[in-house]
């Protein structure tokens, strides 16, 4: 199951054990009497599906569970949104043992979960490479982050009324001694897994505000800082409120000045908790901003619901401006209805002159992307700012 950790941290075990029998109780449905489904620990189900034509007969029942888990459940009046990452295997052609076809599922499911969730894979030769590549990955991210191996590099954002940088986003990096330059979303993939995310937002925070005070001290005042947080940092046992309270009132940071990017998975959280948390935050002078918006399941009642401040337009969207998809349509509906909720709205990924002309046709607050840096050190952002 997809973010069924999230569910258990923030709104309790007991929650998330009802969860877990409605989710027994939906698979059921989606299977045959000659099928066997079981839960093997945490939030992890196997199917056996006998009596196939085909293996590729196993991707319809795959798709009937992914359309089946995606609907709401509601639970003591909670209305929870999960998804599943579904790997799978067939006997004999991948295998003729049982303990190796468990682990070769095993190895897709994660392939899904690497691509983004919510679909399902079939294993192939390669996964094995792959996933000991990823827990080789996982071991030495424990290591980075201990001898500070980690580090930040900065992109900026661009006040299009001003022609100014405004603020800039926060992003991490690692160079492996082995592997070279892992990507961005590898790391952080790789971190919601291993439970790593918390102590890798928590030096993520940390280094950000100290270097926001190092720019501040250099005379650049009015710069503002986006940080991206995981859906993980707003669980319940993890405080991530009083951190961002103690290192505003360490590093002395004015009102409105950090931003903090949530993912619209978090906004659909119909939670208690969430808006409480997002709430304090906003009470602490924080602005929060909705990352990659327009990808996920974007609904007016949660932009007018929780405290957002900031929509970004999911960078897909401004690259395939040219190739007369209809997202040129859906951008200025997107600004046109961030003005009317007074949001700032800002578009990543703007990469040519023509992309930057329709956006200041259609009055876009603030835009980001290589037409004007890509992620750079905090050197070079000093030397952009000058």
């Amino acid at each position: 199951l997809d973010r069924f950790k999230h569910v258990n941290d923030s709104l309790g075990h007991h929650i998330g054990d009802l969860l877990l029998e409605q989710v027994g109780q939906r698979l059921s449905t989606c299977l045959r009497g000659v099928d066997t489904i079981a839960r093997l620990g945490g939030d992890e189900f196997t199917v056996t599906l006998t009596e196939l034509q085909k293996k590729q007969d196993a991707a319809i029942v795959a798709d009937k569970i992914i359309s089946e888990l995606a609907r709401p459940f509601e639970i003591h009046g909670q209305i929870i949104r999960i998804g599943c990452s579904i790997g799978i295997t067939s006997f004999p052609d991948d295998t003729t043992e049982l303990s190796s076809m468990l682990k070769n599922a095993d190895m897709a499911m994660y392939e899904v979960k690497d691509k983004g969730k919510n679909a399902y894979e079939f294993f192939s030769p390669d996964m094995t490479k792959h996933a000991n590549h990823r827990m080789e990955l996982e071991k030495d991210l424990y290591s980075a982050l201990k001898n500070n191996e980690l580090y930040l590099h900065y992109q900026p954002i661009t006040n299009l009324q001003t022609g100014k940088i405004c603020t800039v986003e926060a992003l991490l990096r690692w160079k492996h001694s082995k592997h070279g330059q892992v990507p961005p979303d590898k790391i952080i993939s790789i971190a919601e897994e291993s439970d790593l995310i918390l102590k890798v937002g928590e030096w993520i925070l940390k280094q950000a505000f100290q270097q926001l005070t190092r720019w501040r001290s250099q005379g650049y005042t009015n710069l503002h800082l986006a940080i991206n947080m995981s859906t993980r940092q707003f669980d319940r046992k993890y405080d991530n409120v009083r951190l961002i309270k103690s290192l505003i009132f360490q590093h002395q940071i004015p009102e409105n000045y950090i931003h903090l990017e949530i993912t619209e998975s978090l906004m659909l959280e119909d939670s208690r908790l969430i808006l409480d948390t997002l709430s304090e935050l906003k009470e602490l002078g924080v602005l929060l901003s909705v990352d990659d918006f327009g990808t996920g399941y974007s609904s007016l009642s949660y932009l007018r619901k929780l405290p957002i401040d900031i929509l970004k337009i999911d960078q897909s969207f401004i690259r395939n401006l040219s190739l007369r998809s209809g997202d040129d349509a859906l951008i200025k509906a997107i600004i046109a209805m961030g003005q009317s909720l007074n949001l700032t709205v800002i578009a990543e990924g703007v990469e040519t002159k023509e992309q930057l002309t329709f956006l200041q046709q259609h009055e876009c607050n603030q835009v980001q992307g290589y037409y004007f840096s890509k992620p750079v050190s905090a050197d070079e952002i000093s030397t952009l700012l000058k």
